[in-house]
């Protein structure tokens, strides 16, 4: 259990300097960490709770800033 916490915590270091660095495989490592979480966050109860709040918020806030609006107020299309 503890190697798979410090895999997932290296791939989110990661993905959190691609993010830094505008890089496209940050925005998808995160996004596909985030959705890993959601879906083994069933199987740490009570403690995946908090884990699964924090990692659905991380990935709206990731969604909305790269599908939000361009520098000029407009919505961004699909």
């Amino acid at each position: 259990m503890m190697a798979m916490s410090g895999v997932f915590a290296l791939l989110r270091i990661l993905g959190a300097i691609g993010l830094l660095r505008h890089r496209l495989w940050g925005l998808g490592l995160s996004l596909a960490n985030c959705l890993v979480t959601l879906t083994l966050m069933i199987f740490l109860l009570p403690a995946g709770l908090l884990d699964g709040a924090l990692s659905g918020t991380a990935l709206v806030l990731m969604l909305t800033a790269r599908l939000g609006h361009t520098p000029d107020g407009q919505p961004k299309l699909i």
